[in-house]
């Protein structure tokens, strides 16, 4: 098992575990119908995938497809559930799947920052961070407050075409 790099690391999954999932009204928009996603929800969110071959070739990058992830600020910072990141759990490199305007998408580093297998939550960072580069990227912050009951949440999940 991954150990956490810090106590403030460990402090961030704990925090990132009790927070909300990001309410509707956090990113600026009303819940949007499940087959018309938001602009900016469809570029926070990632495939998590691991490339199959060292560089693409005529027919695109060919990758497995592990999971989602979804960025939480513009550090490159994202948040996955930590199963997702099982394959990785005795190494290996997760990357995610970023889309980049007029070109193909690309995969980058995500490199594993904490991981709380009891609370299912776990934080990456994208190297090099996607939001100084030429990607279509956006972040969702997380919620200041806990969801209660009757609050309009959004759920989405990417699953790429390839």
């Amino acid at each position: 098992m991954r150990k956490f790099a810090s106590q403030s690391t460990g402090l961030l999954l704990v925090l990132l575990s009790c927070a909300a999932p990001f309410p509707a009204d956090s990113i600026g928009a009303e819940p949007q119908s499940a087959s018309v996603p938001d602009a900016t929800l469809r570029a926070a969110v990632c495939p998590i995938v691991y490339p199959d071959d060292l560089t693409p070739g005529n027919h695109g990058i060919h990758y497995t497809f592990f999971g989602n992830a979804f960025f939480i600020n513009s550090q490159g910072y994202l948040v996955t559930a930590a199963h997702v990141l099982q394959t990785f759990r005795d190494g290996g490199q997760p990357y995610i799947l970023v889309d980049r305007p007029n070109a193909p998408p690309q995969t980058v580093k995500a490199n594993i920052i904490g991981i709380d297998w009891t609370r299912d939550v776990a934080v990456l960072r994208a190297m090099p961070n996607p939001f100084e580069g030429q990607f279509r990227v956006a972040f969702l912050p997380l919620a200041s407050k806990r969801v209660v009951p009757g609050d309009a949440i959004i759920g989405t999940a990417l699953h790429p075409a390839n």
